[in-house]
C-alpha cells in the first residue's frame, strides 16, 4: 500500500522472508555483486540493531548506496527475533560523484545503467517517510502481540494434551514414519521401564523381543492408514523379559492428507494371559479327572 519495498530479516541482517516491492536498483545493482550484497546485510542488520537498541522505528541512510531506510524490531517477551525493514527511498537527490564512488566500491561496472536505475527510485519526503514508518511500528507491535497471544494459546493448548495424555493408564507413543519415537506418555514410561529420555528418538521396534513382534507391528502399520489396526505382540522390559501387550495403532495425516507418522496405544495384557493360560490349564485338568472314571 505505501508503494516502498519490505523485508523481514533475522537479527543477523539475513533474509527470512523473499524481498517485496525491491527496486531494479537495489535489486539488479545493489544487491548484485558480493561486495554489494555483503553491505547490504551489513546495513540490514545495523537498522535492525539499532531499532532493537531504541525499542522503535529507526530511520537511517543505507550503508550501500545513501538510500533512506528504516527498521522496526520484532521483540516478543523481551527477545529481540527479527526485523522488517523497508525503505529504498531518496529523501533528497544523491551526488552523482558520490554514486558513481559507491557504484565502483561495490564492484559495478556498468555504471552508466547504475544512474539510470537511480533515477527511477521512489522519492518523498522526510516527513512522509516518517508517516509511513510511524504506520509500520504500530502494525509490526501488533502483529507481535498477536504472535505471542497465539504462542501462548498453542503452550496451553499442549500443556493442557500433555496433562490429558498422561492421564491415561495406557501406554501411549508417537512416531514419525521412520518408526523414531517423537513422543511417549508417563504410563509407557513405567510400562518400559526406561525413562523418557532413552525412549525419545529410537526407534520404536527395538521394544519388542522378536522378529514375529515386529512384523506384526509393521503389517499393522500398512493397514492403519487405512483403518485402526490392534495387534498382541511381546515387547521387552527393562529387565530383558519379554510381556504380552495389546498394541492399538492409527495413522497421522497432515493437512495435505498425507501420512506424517503413527500414535500407538499399549496395553500390558501379562495378567490378561496368564487368566487365559489358567483357564486352559482348569479346562485340561477338568477333562482329565473327568474321562478317568469313564
Amino acid at each position: 500500500v505505501t508503494g516502498i519495498a519490505s523485508i523481514i530479516t533475522d537479527t543477523a541482517g539475513q533474509p527470512i522472508t523473499d524481498p517485496h516491492n525491491f527496486t531494479s536498483f537495489c535489486h539488479k545493482y545493489c544487491r548484485s555483486t558480493e561486495e554489494g550484497l555483503r553491505r547490504c546485510y551489513k546495513s540490514d542488520c545495523f537498522g535492525g540493531q539499532e531499532s532493537a537498541r531504541l525499542k522503535k522505528r529507526f530511520i537511517y541512510k543505507c550503508l550501500n548506496a545513501g538510500l533512506t531506510d528504516f527498521a522496526t524490531p520484532i521483540i516478543v517477551e523481551g527477545y529481540h527475533l527479527a526485523n522488517v525493514l523497508c525503505g529504498q527511498v531518496i529523501t533528497k537527490p544523491i551526488d552523482t560523484a558520490q554514486a558513481l564512488e559507491n557504484a565502483r566500491a561495490i564492484g559495478i561496472t556498468d555504471t552508466d545503467g547504475y544512474l539510470k536505475a537511480m533515477e527511477t527510485l521512489p522519492s518523498m519526503s522526510h516527513e512522509r517517510l516518517e508517516t509511513i514508518a510511524n504506520l509500520m511500528e504500530v502494525i509490526t507491535h501488533t502483529i507481535s502481540e498477536l504472535a505471542l497471544k497465539k504462542y501462548f494459546s498453542h503452550k496451553h493448548s499442549r500443556q493442557y494434551l500433555e496433562k490429558l495424555v498422561n492421564s491415561v493408564s495406557d501406554g501411549i507413543i508417537s512416531t514419525d514414519t521412520e518408526t523414531k519415537i517423537t513422543m511417549v506418555n508417563e504410563a509407557c514410561v513405567t510400562l518400559f521401564g526406561r525413562k523418557e529420555k532413552e525412549l525419545m528418538g529410537q526407534s520404536v521396534l527395538t521394544l519388542f523381543s522378536d522378529e514375529a513382534s515386529v512384523k506384526n507391528y509393521e503389517e499393522q502399520m500398512a493397514l492403519s492408514l487405512k483403518s485402526r489396526g490392534r495387534a498382541v505382540v511381546k515387547a521387552l522390559g527393562a529387565d530383558r523379559q519379554s510381556f504380552p501387550v495389546q498394541i492399538s495403532l492409527a495413522g497421522i495425516s497432515d493437512e495435505a492428507g498425507e501420512n506424517s507418522g503413527y500414535v500407538a496405544v499399549l496395553r500390558d495384557v501379562s495378567e490378561e494371559k496368564n487368566m487365559e493360560l489358567m483357564k486352559e490349564d482348569l479346562i485340561g485338568m477338568l477333562t482329565h479327572d473327568m474321562g478317568n472314571p469313564v
